[in-house]
């Protein structure tokens, strides 16, 4: 009886794991905007790069451009995705544009901008630099097959 509840975990295990996918590079990010000091209400353009410094420096990655982001009552709320390459653990700062949606006026930068903070740095974990502690310092461990070599899982 129990070899048959072993059997069933593991196959449920199974199927959970043939349905999983990798993890994006994407994050949210919510703000507030303001027009004349009355919280904005309708569709905006933003525009989001990311920086060095908190100000002047250099930009890190290409922008992103949000065309008619709905805004309500001042909030909005987008999806941004730099890529995998831009979050390597240095200090980021967020920089925002705003203009009415549609317009063909340049954005209008909001200061100041903003820090990025632990979450979009948990993306450097994915890569082969890794945490402390991943595959590159692990040599001469065995995994949990027993090779020689390491991986994620040494014993």
């Amino acid at each position: 009886m129990e070899y048959f509840k072993l059997v069933a975990a593991l196959l449920t295990l199974a199927g959970s794991l043939a349905h999983a996918e990798a993890l994006g590079t994407d994050f949210s990010y919510q703000g507030h905007l303001s027009a004349g000091g009355v919280p904005a209400n309708g569709n905006y353009d933003l525009t989001f790069a990311l920086f060095n410094t908190n100000t002047g420096g250099s930009q890190v990655g290409s922008p992103l451009t949000n065309a008619a982001t709905p805004v309500s009552n001042g909030l909005f709320g987008v999806t941004l995705d730099f890529g995998s390459g831009v979050f390597t653990g240095s200090n980021l700062w967020l920089q925002i544009g705003v203009r009415t949606n549609g317009a063909t006026v340049a954005f209008t930068v909001l200061s100041p901008r903003q820090a990025m903070l632990a979450v979009p740095y948990a993306l450097y974990a994915l890569t082969p630099a890794g945490p402390p502690g991943s595959a590159q310092d692990r040599e001469g461990e065995r995994d949990v097959w027993g090779r020689e070599g390491g991986g994620r899982h040494a014993l």
